[in-house]
Formats: C-alpha cells, structure tokens, sequence
C-alpha cells in the first residue's frame, strides 16, 4: 500500500532500517514529523530529505550514525527540532547547519565528540552535548538564545 502524500507524520522508530536511501520520503512534500530512531542505521544518503521542506522535528537517535553529509539539512529549512542522540557522530561540518534558523532543539548527546564548533543557529534554545569526550566548544558567543547547554 503506498503512502499517502498527505502524511504530515511518519514513525519508523523500533524497526531494522540500516540506511536512509535518497527516494524513501521524495514524495512525502508534506512530512512535519519523522521518527527514524532505535533502527541500525549507519548510512543517510545526501538528498534523503531533500523534497521534506515542510518537516519541523527530525528524530534520527539511537542509530549508528557516524558521519552526516555537509548538504543533508539544505531545504529542512522549517526545522526546529533535530535529535542526533546516541550516534558515532564524532565531528560535524560546520556548514551542515547553514539555513536552519528556525532551529530550537539541537540533541546531540550521547556521540563521540572531542571538540565541537557550534553553527550560527540564532533560533536555537536548546543545545545538548552531554556524554560525549568534549575538551573544547569553539564559536559560541551568538547563543544569546540558548536556555539549556
């Protein structure tokens, strides 16, 4: 049965998914919500959420993700909640965030961070680095925002 491309929701968590392919949501234009955590994914393809421009919350945690392309989010442009929890994740391109500026909710505890450079996210109240191996934050006096690090 297809999906309809009505779904503003979509949750996938608690299943065997390995890897997030470029055509899985293309048709999806009106996802607001995916839920892709608790599976085993460890690859994301570049434009997997390339026609998702309305989607606001992001749930990708409790995978194992290590590396996140530096185009992923470019038209997530209405994100406001992204959650990396739990993941390899042990270094970010800076540009990966570019554009989202409606981000408030950034998770990304639980990874394997030495040092971060936090993106210029005006929007963004919430930052979660916890459980990680961090020594040093670089670029954060634009946090002006931030209620929770």
């Amino acid at each position: 049965m297809p999906i309809k491309q009505s779904l503003a929701t979509l949750n996938l968590k608690l299943n065997k998914l390995q890897a997030v392919k470029w055509y899985y949501f293309e048709n999806l234009t009106k996802l607001k919500n995916l839920q892709l955590s608790n599976n085993q994914i460890s690859s994301i393809d570049k434009d997997s959420f390339i026609s998702l421009t309305k989607l606001e919350s992001l749930d990708l945690s409790f995978n194992f993700i290590s590396e996140l392309n530096s185009n992923l989010f470019k038209n997530n442009l209405n994100l406001v909640q992204l959650n990396l929890e739990s993941n390899l994740i042990s270094f970010i391109k800076y540009e990966t965030f570019i554009g989202l500026e409606k981000l408030k909710s950034l998770n990304l505890e639980s990874n394997q961070f030495f040092k971060f450079e936090l993106p210029v996210l005006v929007s963004l109240t919430e930052l979660k680095l916890g459980n990680n191996f961090i020594r040093t934050i670089k670029n954060y006096s634009h946090l002006k925002n931030m209620r929770e690090l």
